[in-house]
């Protein structure tokens, strides 16, 4: 049986900006959609925000189409919360795999003692 995950964002308890990271040998079903399982396989939770990473379900109408899934939904001030997806299909998915790398590389090259900092506060 998998877990899911709610349709509504949550509020996480967190007591730093720090994220929750879900990564589980049973994956997470997501479905904002029906007919549309997403099968979650990271979902990163940050105290007002969170990340989905999935690939659609073997039963899903998006199945023989899209290879990935990513979603960004974030609870605002007054309560309401605002999201966004994208399915993904193999050469949009090998894009955002470059283009972060990418990104990665330049952030890495321009701001190496940030991300240095960065790993060792990671570690603690």
């Amino acid at each position: 049986m998998s877990k899911k995950i709610a349709t509504i964002i949550e509020t996480y308890t967190e007591s730093d900006d720090k994220p929750t990271i879900e990564k589980s040998k049973q994956p997470y079903v997501f479905q904002l959609v029906a007919g549309e399982a997403i099968v979650v396989y990271l979902w990163v939770k940050y105290p007002s925000y969170d990340f989905i990473f999935g690939v659609p379900a073997k039963s899903s109408a998006k199945y023989q189409r899209e290879y990935g899934f990513f979603q960004f939904r974030k609870k605002l001030a007054d309560g309401k919360f605002t999201m966004w997806s994208i399915y993904l299909d193999q050469a949009e998915l090998e894009e955002m795999k470059n283009g972060f790398a990418k990104l990665f590389m330049v952030s890495n090259s321009q701001r190496k003692g940030n991300w240095e900092k960065y790993e060792r506060e990671k570690k603690r």
